[in-house]
């Protein structure tokens, strides 16, 4: 519905249900169903980064914008995003975020950041590296896609191929009343003991390839980042043999 309600008309709407049991599909065909522009598509689970890709697959837009299932986007987004698009930088709008009945707007310090100092800052901790608020060139996007063998910070793997394969140097935010609104949904989250252990494995997987992708230029914040995550991780085993595997 936030989407619907956006001032920019010319979109196109990419639905991508990733084998949901709640009835969602009837709800759609039967809702939208005279809707030209929302194209809905289902398949079997398979995650969030296959279902982005189907998603990218299908899109016949110049441009590319996402928003997660449990998010919503203020009306002027788009318009925003598309006027003040660039082939020199990646554009980007501000981000809400609500957790229960608490909500943070978040400010950059800055609206304009070279690369490098952006990722520095998602390294600390001090920003976000998502894929969310920010407006892609749609050509790119399809020549990178989604990792699909990971599930830990494959946004920030996205991002950072996106900015190395367009060779941008800057990041720019807009400053206004238009925000991605993030809710945060921890029902979603499965804190058994094996799936600590494969959410490592996956953390693992996705700083070596972000390693790769920034040439050794950020190792040691990565390492800090890593381990720090990992720790906080491990407190959450239950045997001294999970933590263990997590230490290896």
């Amino acid at each position: 519905e936030s989407i619907l309600k956006q001032t920019y008309k010319n979109i196109e709407i990419l639905i991508i249900d990733d084998g949901s049991t709640d009835g969602t599909d009837d709800f759609m065909k039967e809702t939208y169903k005279n809707y030209d522009n929302i194209k809905y598509i289902k398949q079997n689970n398979s995650g969030v980064s296959v279902a982005r890709n189907r998603g990218i697959k299908n899109a016949m837009g110049k441009y590319i914008f996402f928003v997660d299932a449990d998010d919503t986007i203020d009306k002027n987004v788009l318009t925003n995003l598309v006027d003040n698009f660039d082939e020199n930088y990646l554009i980007g709008v501000q981000h809400c975020i609500y957790k229960k009945s608490q909500k943070i707007c978040n400010e950059y310090k800055y609206n304009i950041y070279d690369v490098d100092q952006y990722l520095k800052n998602v390294f600390l901790g001090n920003t976000l590296g998502v894929i969310w608020g920010y407006l892609f060139d749609a050509k790119v996007v399809k020549e990178i896609c989604f990792d699909t063998n990971t599930y830990y910070m494959e946004d920030t793997i996205f991002l950072i191929n996106y900015l190395k394969q367009t060779k941008l140097e800057t990041i720019r935010f807009i400053y206004n009343d238009s925000y991605y609104n993030y809710y945060v949904n921890n029902e979603s989250i499965t804190n058994s003991s094996r799936n600590i252990i494969k959410k490592c494995y996956s953390i693992n997987y996705s700083f070596s390839i972000i390693k790769e992708l920034t040439d050794g230029r950020y190792d040691e914040l990565i390492n800090n980042d890593l381990m720090e995550i990992l720790e906080k991780e491990m407190r959450l085993c239950k045997t001294k043999d999970e933590r263990k595997e997590i230490i290896n």
